[in-house]
């Protein structure tokens, strides 16, 4: 089974997302999550590099190899 990444270059997350959503190698480019309510969302091999997180609740959120906004990749939310 081949997942598909999302591009979610330049878009708006208010609210939350569905509970646990899959944002497997998602590509965030220059969109804005603050405030966003990501719990539980899978960010394995993500990248919100160039995304605004501020205020984002990242509780329970699964990063796996994921590009933090400084560039490293990390298994754990990025600080």
């Amino acid at each position: 089974m081949v997942t598909r990444a999302a591009r979610c270059v330049g878009v708006q997350l208010r609210g939350r997302l569905k509970h646990h959503g899959d944002l497997r190698r998602a590509n965030f480019r220059t969109a804005d999550l603050r405030m966003a309510d990501l719990r539980g969302a899978n960010l394995t091999n993500a990248d919100p590099r160039w995304a605004s997180l501020q205020g984002a609740n990242l509780t329970e959120t699964v990063w796996h190899n994921t590009t933090c906004p400084d560039g490293t990749v990390s298994d754990t939310v990025c600080s």
